[in-house]
C-alpha cells in the first residue's frame, strides 16, 4: 500500500499493512539544532528519518493557493537586537522576542467593537479584490495532485475561532462573546462565508483526503468558549461550512485544537468533524483511549504520543507507543507526537523514536 491508500483505510476502518510513520514538524530552534547535527538543508526532514512523506506538506501554500488573506499592509514599528514591534497584517501589533521562539506579544489590536469590524470588513474585501488566490499556473499545479497519486493531500479549509481570535486576541474575543455575540456571530459567519467563496473552485477540481480546520480555543485546564457559546455562535456555521465540502466530495474534516478539549467534542462531532488532532497528552492528559471507549468509531484520530518522551530514552519510548498500540491496530487512529518536536530533541533520539515506533507499528 501507498501511504495515502494506508491513511484511507484507516480512517475508514478496512484492513491497512502498517501505520504511517508521521510527525508533526519541528519548532525552528529544532529545526536549526538538526541542521547543525547534520542534516542537508535542502532535504526534508520527514525524508532524512526514513518516514513516510509529510502529511502537511501542502496544506500550508503549497497548492500556490493564497490561503491566508488580510487587511492590513505589514509595517515594522520598531527593530533592535532584543525584540521586533511589526503592525501585522491583520492589524494586530505585535512585539516578539529575538532571544528564542514564544508566543509574541500583543500590543494593540484593530478589531475591536462594530465600528471597528465595518472599515475591517471593507479592507478585508478590498485586499480580496487585489490579490490572485489561484496561482497562474493552477492548471498546471492541479496535474500533480491527480486522484492516483501516491500522498495524502490536506487542505486548509476554516478557522472559525482562530481567524477571529488572532485578529483580536483571546481577551478580545471571550469578551464579544458576552458583550456583543451578534457582532461576534456576524464575524464568524462572514469568515465562514470567506472560506466557501474562496475555495469552491479548489474543492471541485481536486481530490482532497482531507480538509484541516484550524481552531486552537483551548487552555490546559478546558476551553476558551463554554459548550454553550461554542453551540450558539460557532455550531450553525461550523455545519454550514462543513457541510460544503462534504458536498463536494471531502470524507474526512478534521480539526485541530490544542489543550484540553474533551467539553467540546461532542459538539464539534455533532457539526461534522470526523477526526480529532492532536490530542495533547502532558498535562492536558488528553487520552486516545479514552476517547475511543467514549465515541467510538465515529471519531478518528491522528496525535496522541506524548512528545516529551521522545528524548527520554528507548524504554521511555517504547511504553508510550505500546499505550497506543491495540487502538491504532483497530484503525481510525494514527498515533503522531502530539505537537511540534521541542529543540530537547536530537537527531538520534528523533531517528531512535522512529526506529521504535517501526518495531511496534511495521
Amino acid at each position: 500500500m501507498n501511504v495515502r491508500e494506508r491513511f484511507n483505510a484507516i480512517m475508514d476502518y478496512e484492513a491497512f499493512d502498517r501505520q504511517p510513520l508521521w510527525y508533526f514538524g519541528q519548532w525552528h530552534e529544532t529545526r536549526d539544532r538538526w541542521w547543525q547535527e547534520g542534516v542537508p538543508k535542502g532535504q526534508p526532514f520527514w525524508s532524512h528519518f526514513g518516514m513516510d512523506q509529510d502529511w502537511e506538506q501542502y496544506m500550508w501554500g503549497g497548492l500556490g493557493l493564497r490561503t491566508r488573506i488580510d487587511p492590513f499592509e505589514h509595517k515594522v514599528l520598531e527593530d533592535n537586537d532584543e525584540f521586533l514591534l511589526e503592525r501585522c497584517e491583520d492589524g494586530v501589533v505585535r512585539k516578539s522576542s529575538k532571544k528564542g521562539e514564544c508566543i509574541p506579544e500583543v500590543v494593540d489590536v484593530f478589531l475591536k467593537d462594530r465600528a471597528s469590524w465595518s472599515e475591517f470588513k471593507q479592507r478585508f474585501e478590498d485586499r480580496i479584490q487585489g490579490v490572485d488566490i489561484y496561482p497562474a499556473d493552477w492548471e498546471a499545479r492541479k496535474a500533480k495532485f491527480h486522484k492516483n497519486r501516491d500522498f495524502v493531500l490536506s487542505f486548509m479549509g476554516g478557522s472559525l475561532y482562530g481567524w477571529p481570535r488572532g485578529w483580536m486576541t483571546v481577551e478580545g474575543i471571550s469578551m464579544m462573546q458576552y458583550d456583543d455575540p451578534a457582532l461576534l456571530e456576524e464575524i464568524i459567519e462572514y469568515v465562514a462565508n470567506h472560506f466557501m467563496r474562496t475555495f469552491e473552485r479548489a474543492i471541485k477540481e481536486l481530490d482532497i483526503d482531507f480538509v484541516y480546520i484550524f481552531e486552537d480555543c483551548c487552555f490546559n485546564t478546558g476551553p476558551l468558549m463554554s459548550p454553550a457559546k461554542l453551540r450558539e455562535l460557532w455550531l450553525p456555521h461550523y455545519k454550514k461550512l462543513i457541510s460544503f465540502y462534504r458536498r463536494h466530495g471531502v470524507k474526512h474534516i478534521l480539526l485541530d485544537s490544542d489543550g484540553k478539549v474533551d467539553d467540546l467534542v461532542p459538539i464539534w462531532m455533532e457539526a461534522g468533524v470526523d477526526i480529532l488532532f492532536p490530542i495533547e497528552v502532558g498535562t492536558w492528559k488528553g487520552d486516545v483511549n479514552k476517547y475511543r471507549a467514549q465515541y467510538g468509531k465515529d471519531l478518528r484520530m491522528l496525535g496522541g504520543v506524548d512528545k516529551l518522551v521522545i528524548n527520554q530514552g528507548e524504554q521511555a519510548i517504547r511504553e508510550e507507543l505500546m499505550r497506543v498500540e491495540k487502538l491504532a491496530k483497530s484503525g481510525g487512529y494514527i498515533p503522531i507526537p502530539d505537537h511540534r518536536i521541542p529543540p530537547d530533541v536530537s537527531i538520534q533520539q528523533m531517528q531512535n523514536y522512529c526506529t521504535i515506533f517501526k518495531d511496534i507499528f511495521y
